[in-house]
């Protein structure tokens, strides 16, 4: 369903709006609901047009549709428990496409009016010299780089996904825990909000628990981990081709947006990865504290950790990827 209208449609007024989102933060019952709805009508200059909490409902089940929903996803992942054979352990996650997620914002015209395309230096004079300031995602020189590998009429579109394990809840009676993805081409007042334009929940992944017998065990740490980038895989799935290739767009803002012209690929990218330590410990593939090297960013040497001056080379993601075949010719 696409957004037409008024900014609270599918609503019919904004009173309407404005009471339902009330009623949602105030997780009012059924029976409140009516005994609140009557109330405001007695009124004559009630402005709101519901009458019962089932109008209530449907209105909320029509601007769910609004926005890409979550999608089941089911990915297998060998495991050898205790004392048994291997077996592929079939898992789910629930994804919202990422693809679906940025084209919805990139087509709102009230969120593509603040996009920033192209990377900036920001200079200040202090103390005598020039010094640069980097405020906004776009002022890095990641950003410049990765603008640098587009062609001419491409768009990078920079993403941040922050995985938060601190945030576990139930969902169909597993423990999940949320991703949330942000656009880092828009103003941080915005990405950073909590309305359109701000973080957005594009999956739960699954905590995985074991029994006593196998928490503990380097082959259960090695299956947690195998599972968490067999969920963020599925996650990316939908723009992997655009990242390649591009994804066609029209920008009906482009003059405002001082682009030349409205037709342009758009390549998102994935620049920021945050999370806490246990979690950048699976990102990285490593052993955690007990690893030779337990920093996520480099390669220093646990003995070496205190010593500020060492200079030690920072992990890349293609070495990590071939580690594994040149620990097999050692």
């Amino acid at each position: 369903m696409a957004f037409t209208g008024d900014p609270w449609y599918p609503f019919r007024t904004h009173q309407d709006f404005e009471f339902t989102s009330v009623a949602l933060d105030a997780g009012l019952s059924k029976t409140n609901t009516d005994k609140l709805l009557q109330l405001f009508h007695e009124s004559q200059d009630c402005k709101i047009t519901l009458k019962k909490y089932e109008g209530l409902r449907n209105f909320e089940d029509r601007s769910s549709k609004l926005q890409a929903g979550f999608e089941p996803i089911m990915f297998k992942v060998p495991y050898q428990p205790v004392g048994g054979s291997k077996v592929e352990r079939e898992l789910e996650v629930l994804v919202k496409p990422l693809h679906e997620w940025l084209t919805e914002l990139v087509h709102n015209e009230g969120i593509q009016q603040h996009l920033q395309f192209d990377a900036q230096e920001k200079y200040r004079w202090s103390e005598g010299e020039w010094q640069r300031i980097i405020d906004e995602p776009w002022t890095t020189d990641e950003w410049k780089e990765i603008q640098g590998w587009l062609p001419p009429d491409g768009l990078p579109l920079n993403i941040q996904l922050y995985a938060d394990r601190a945030a576990v809840s139930t969902f169909g009676g597993r423990k999940v825990y949320p991703v949330v993805a942000q656009l880092n081409n828009l103003p941080r007042e915005i990405w950073n909000g909590h309305s359109m334009g701000g973080g957005q929940v594009v999956a739960l992944l699954l905590v995985v628990e074991g029994s006593a017998t196998e928490t503990g065990r380097t082959a259960f740490a090695d299956f947690k981990c195998a599972v968490w980038h067999a969920a963020l895989d599925k996650l990316v799935q939908s723009i992997r081709n655009a990242a390649w290739v591009g994804d066609a767009a029209i920008l009906s803002l482009a003059d405002q947006l001082g682009l030349d012209g409205k037709e342009w690929w758009l390549f998102p990218c994935i620049t920021i990865l945050s999370a806490d330590y246990e979690e950048q410990i699976i990102m990285a593939g490593h052993r955690g504290v007990n690893a030779k090297c337990p920093c996520v960013r480099c390669h220093i040497p646990a003995e070496e950790l205190h010593n500020l001056d060492y200079e030690a080379e920072t992990r890349d993601p293609e070495a990590t990827v071939f580690a594994p075949y040149k620990c097999a010719y050692i």
